[in-house]
């Protein structure tokens, strides 16, 4: 048995009703979940990757998680936008 890191974003979502959602995204995978909190989000995310581990070929595995594994960043930019905007950043 082996282990893989693996970076998942975690979104609230605001439903209709005014309830919380929290979804939590696995892009390396190709893969999302949600839960009413975030710990739920995270559990339900963890098994979806394990089921998708658990179909997937060697191959795809190797292919998307090579030897030496992509560093990867995150950050935040603003950005104008509507009719005063002229494509300006922050």
């Amino acid at each position: 048995m082996q282990t893989i890191s693996l970076n998942v974003e975690i979104e609230e979502e605001e439903l209709s009703d005014n309830t919380t959602l929290f979804v939590a995204h696995c892009y390396p995978l190709g893969i999302a979940s949600h839960g009413d909190t975030i710990e739920e989000a995270v559990k339900n995310v963890m098994e979806a990757a394990e089921l998708w581990l658990e179909d997937a070929s060697a191959e795809e595995i190797r292919q998307r998680f090579p030897a030496k594994p992509k560093r990867v960043f995150t950050t935040k930019i603003e950005v104008l936008y509507g009719a005063q905007a002229t494509n300006a950043v922050r």
